[in-house]
């Protein structure tokens, strides 16, 4: 997940440095932003389905699938 994340700043970095390069500056952010807040939540999601499972067998295949 690291290297979507770090897509992600890239894209917003890049919007915010060069802004005349595009029709709207904002909205080009705004895509980085949608990618780290996207990679944010799977992170999450996957954390929380790998806690909450109480079978190790399921626990490795969970971790594993990630």
């Amino acid at each position: 997940m690291l290297p979507e994340l770090q897509q992600g700043m890239q894209k917003m970095k890049y919007a915010l440095n060069h802004p005349w390069k595009f029709q709207s500056p904002n909205l080009a952010m705004s895509i980085g932003l949608v990618q780290i807040t996207i990679v944010a939540i799977v992170s999450i999601i996957s954390f929380y389905i790998i806690i909450f499972e109480s079978i190790i067998i399921e626990i490795v295949k969970d971790f594993l699938v990630i």
